[in-house]
């Protein structure tokens, strides 16, 4: 999608609560944290008259992608951004899970802002953290919790340990010079990540949304419990009880899971055999806990619970084309992509809303486009991922292009807000894909 260029195929207006009436209410504004060019940068949702995003961080640079005719790279990034439920800190992880970092937020925005008050870092909390599994705090934002591999190996499984660290000395004056961490509990977890996308438009999302498309999960559920992928190709999900150290699993092919903020429903992919229809499943978080199916019509990428619970935000995807690449471009496809892709997919795509009180499915938002990922519902607006197609890509490098002007023709990855109420929809954020909305009051 070109910037600028977006053009709205159809929005359907529905009201997701009550319209409230009586004396007009200041809508909260909440601080964005996105990662863009590696690094994170914070801003007000809508942001203020005059206000430029912060940047938090700055590890990250270009970096040689595996082919200088695909969107830029950076290393090493700043991913699997998490606030605390209290929305007072973020955590995230460096580059793939190499460290762990946590802040608070409101005194790093103060240190920034006012030159007398003391300079505020990010906290390095812990590395070597399991590949792309992100942290996970406790309701009260004091507690972060996390997975780092022991080394300890059973076929392709590796034992894992989950540690906690108390964060309370974020929000002292002297920060953290000192913190509290242990071993909480442990569990087996199926190793052997690797893969290579064939063509842009995967890859901006194994960089912007997971491994092999889909995040790994990894949340804290007030019970004390852990609820976790089973392997770093995420199908399937269980149960740590750090209370016994029992590990139960749930579900073992189900994909794509977010689990409630109140911690005690999840909701996943459970993919078709064709893509005419997908099952969504929702599961309480408690061993032996029995699945609740609903069927959609069409082929689901992603799933995201509305806060409170009583519906889901979801995208689609239907084949609009599929590019076979001829054999007599090969030599020239290995020398320029560093692959060579058999076919590139090209989609529609839309977001809906399903929701669980009536029983009804509605279509928000379509375009032509690969995928709708990382949606993120938050007041009156759904914020999601939009990922360009490949296809103008790919007709620039049949005509013989070289890398340099293929670059200039990747797809982009940006973040398109929608306002549900209004109708409004917007360019939110170019060149962005990870995006993470603090907590509302």
């Amino acid at each position: 999608m070109k910037t600028g260029m977006l053009i709205l195929v159809l929005v359907l207006v529905f009201s997701l609560a009550p319209v409230p009436t009586g004396a007009a209410q200041e809508a909260p504004n909440p601080y964005v944290a996105y990662v863009k060019q590696g690094n994170i940068y914070i801003q007000h949702l809508d942001p203020l008259p005059g206000e430029t995003p912060l940047q938090l961080t700055s590890a990250a640079a270009p970096m040689v992608s595996m082919t200088e005719a695909w969107p830029p790279e950076y290393y090493p990034q700043d991913t699997l951004l998490r606030w605390s439920p209290d929305g007072t800190k973020l955590a995230w992880v460096r580059g793939y899970g190499e460290e762990l970092y946590a802040i608070d937020v409101n005194r790093w925005v103060e240190s920034v802002n006012d030159p007398n008050t003391p300079d505020v870092q990010p906290t390095l909390v812990a590395q070597n953290l399991v590949t792309l599994m992100p942290p996970a705090w406790s309701d009260d934002g004091v507690h972060l919790y996390y997975a780092i591999g022991t080394g300890q190996f059973q076929e392709v499984q590796e034992m894992v340990n989950v540690y906690v660290s108390d964060m309370s000395c974020l929000s002292a004056p002297e920060g953290c010079t000192n913190i509290t961490s242990g071993v909480v509990g442990n569990f087996w977890f199926n190793t052997g990540c690797g893969g290579t996308p064939e063509y842009p438009s995967v890859a901006l999302i194994w960089e912007n949304v997971g491994f092999a498309s889909y995040p790994l999960v990894f949340d804290w559920v007030p019970t004390n419990l852990i609820v976790h992928s089973i392997g770093c190709f995420p199908a399937g999900v269980a149960l740590l009880d750090m209370n016994t150290n029992n590990d139960y699993p749930l579900d073992e092919s189900i994909i794509g899971v977010d689990v409630l903020e109140t911690g005690d429903f999840l909701v996943g992919i459970v993919p078709g055999e064709d893509e005419l229809t997908t099952t969504v499943r929702i599961m309480q978080t408690s061993p032996n806990a029995q699945p609740r199916d609903y069927q959609i019509n069409g082929a689901m990428d992603y799933v995201s619970w509305r806060p409170d619970g009583t519906g889901f935000f979801f995208s689609l995807r239907q084949l609009e084309d599929r590019i076979s690449i001829p054999e007599t471009l090969q030599d020239r496809s290995v020398n320029i992509l560093g692959v060579w892709p058999m076919e590139i997919n090209v989609y529609f795509v839309g977001l809906h809303y399903y929701d669980l009180l009536n029983g009804t499915d509605s279509r928000l938002y379509t375009m032509s486009a690969h995928t709708l990922a990382n949606i993120t519902p938050v007041g009156d607006y759904v914020l999601f991922a939009q990922v360009d197609n490949s296809d103008t890509w790919y007709r620039v490098f049949e005509q013989g292009a070289s890398a340099a002007t293929l670059r200039m023709n990747a797809p982009h990855i940006n973040i398109i807000r929608l306002n549900i109420r209004t109708a409004q929809v917007d360019l939110y954020l170019e060149d962005v894909g990870q995006i993470a909305v603090q907590p509302l009051p």
